[in-house]
C-alpha cells in the first residue's frame, strides 16, 4: 500500500491507495475534515490504463459510475437504490456518437432514450416508450420520420388543416346601378399558411317590369366596387324581354385565389348591363370560401395581363372574351407557381433559423471552454468538433 497526502487543508487528508488485482481503487475515507481539493484536475485512469470513478450513498450499492472504455469512449450510469440503472450517457455503439437511455421504471418496459447514431449514417433518432410509444427517427423521411400514438393528433393541433367559412345575403338584394359594383353578400376567412381559397357564390336573379334589356353582371372580387374582371364575370338575364314581364334566372360564380397565410374578405358583387328600367333582384345569395394548404394537380387560372408578370414560368397569354363579346389581352397560367414560391421562401427561413441556432450554440461552447481554462481545468477540450 501507498499512503498519498492530499491537500485539503491545513493539514491535508490522508487518502489509502492499494494495489488490487482487476481492479485499482482510490478510497477517500468521509469524515469531519476539510473535504480534499484536487488542482488543476484530476486524472482517473490514463491513455495505458483504464479505471472507473464511482460513488455511494450510505447504505447502498453505487449510486453512479464514470468510467472509460478502449476503442469506444466515456460512460456514465446512475443506478437507484436497488442497483437497477435510472440513466446513461454513453458511447454509440457504432462508436461515432453519443447515446442517452433513461429509465422509466426498473423492469426496463419504459424508457426514453436518445441515439446520436442508430444507424451508423449519423442519423439521430428519439424514442419515447410508456404507455404509449413515440419515436422521431432523422434516418427516415416523410410519414416514417415521425410515429406518433394513434389518434394523438386532433384537428384543433393541425396548422393548416382545409376549412371553409360561408355567408348569406339578404332574402332580396335590389341591383339599382348600371356603372358600380355593388356587394351583394360577403365571406371572411384567416387563414393559418399558404394554400389555395376557392370562392363559390350563387344566388337566382329577379327581373320584372322591364321594357328594355334585363341583364344583371355578377362577379367575385376582393376589393368592393371594383371594375368588370373579363374573366370571371357572368352575366344573367334576357336581352328584349316581353313587357313587364317577369321571369328568374339562375346565376353563379367561381375563383380560386393562391394566398399567403393571413386574413382575406371575398364578395359577390354585381351590377346592371345596359337599362336600368325596371326591377332586378338577386335572392338569397350564398358565398362560400374553402382554404386547402396544398395542391396534387394543375391549378389552371385565367388572369390579367397585368398579372401574368408573377408567373413568368407558367404564363401562356390568351384572348379573354367577355360576357358582354368585348377581347381583353390575359393570360392563362397555374397557381403551383406560385406555391413553389411559397415553399421555398418557407424552406429558406427555416435554414437561416438553424444556422441562427448554430451559431448561438457555437458560442455558448466557446464561452464555456474559455471558462474552464480560466478555472484551471487543464486541457480538456474534446479532440471531436464542436457542433
Amino acid at each position: 500500500s501507498l499512503l498519498l497526502a492530499v491537500g485539503g487543508g491545513v493539514l491535508g487528508v490522508a487518502i489509502a491507495y492499494a494495489a488490487v488485482p482487476l481492479l485499482n481503487r482510490l478510497n477517500l475515507p468521509g469524515g469531519a475534515g476539510a473535504a480534499p481539493q484536487f488542482e488543476p484536475r484530476l486524472d482517473v485512469g490514463s491513455a495505458t490504463s483504464n479505471a472507473d470513478l464511482r460513488w455511494y450513498a450510505s447504505g447502498s450499492d453505487a449510486c453512479g459510475v464514470i468510467r472509460g472504455i478502449p476503442g469506444v469512449g466515456g460512460d456514465l450510469e446512475i443506478f437507484d437504490e436497488g442497483g437497477a440503472p435510472l440513466d446513461a450517457l454513453t458511447f454509440n455503439f457504432y462508436g461515432q456518437g453519443g447515446f442517452l437511455y433513461v429509465a422509466g421504471n426498473s423492469a426496463g418496459s419504459r424508457y426514453a432514450y436518445l441515439d446520436g447514431n442508430p444507424d451508423g449514417a449519423s442519423n439521430p433518432q428519439l424514442q419515447l416508450s410508456g404507455a404509449s410509444s413515440i419515436s422521431l427517427n432523422t434516418g427516415q423521411t416523410g410519414d416514417a420520420a415521425v410515429v406518433l400514438p394513434s389518434g394523438s393528433v386532433s384537428a384543433l393541433e393541425l396548422l393548416n388543416e382545409p376549412g371553409i367559412s360561408q355567408g348569406v345575403g339578404a332574402a332580396l338584394v335590389s341591383i339599382t346601378s348600371n356603372s358600380t359594383f355593388q356587394d351583394a353578400v360577403t365571406t371572411s376567412l384567416t387563414i393559418p399558411s399558404a394554400g389555395y381559397i376557392v370562392v363559390e357564390a350563387s344566388s337566382y336573379v329577379t327581373h320584372s317590369f322591364s321594357t328594355h334589356n334585363a341583364i344583371v353582371s355578377v362577379q367575385i372580387d376582393e376589393a368592393a366596387g371594383g371594375g368588370v374582371d373579363a374573366a370571371h364575370n357572368v352575366w344573367a338575364g334576357m336581352f328584349a324581354p316581353p313587357d313587364f314581364q317577369s321571369f328568374f334566372v339562375p346565376v353563379s360564380a367561381r375563383r380560386t385565389y393562391f394566398k399567403l397565410a393571413g386574413t382575406y374578405t371575398f364578395r359577390l358583387e354585381a351590377r346592371r348591363e345596359g337599362d336600368t328600367d325596371g326591377n332586378v333582384v338577386l335572392n338569397y345569395p350564398v358565398i362560400t370560401a374553402t382554404y386547402s394548404p396544398t395542391s396534387y394537380g394543375p391549378v389552371s387560372q385565367i388572369v390579367s395581363s397585368a398579372e401574368s408578370g408573377s408567373f413568368p414560368e407558367t404564363a401562356r397569354m390568351v384572348s379573354v372574351r367577355g360576357s358582354d363579346g368585348s377581347s381583353t389581352a390575359g393570360a392563362e397560367v397555374d397557381l403551383r407557381e406560385l406555391e413553389v414560391r411559397a415553399v421555398r421562401l418557407g424552406a429558406e427561413t427555416e435554414r437561416a433559423q438553424r444556422e441562427l441556432a448554430g451559431a448561438r450554440l457555437r458560442a455558448q461552447l466557446a464561452a464555456l471552454d474559455a471558462t474552464r481554462k480560466a478555472a484551471g481545468a487543464g486541457a480538456s477540450t474534446p479532440t471531436k468538433a464542436r457542433p
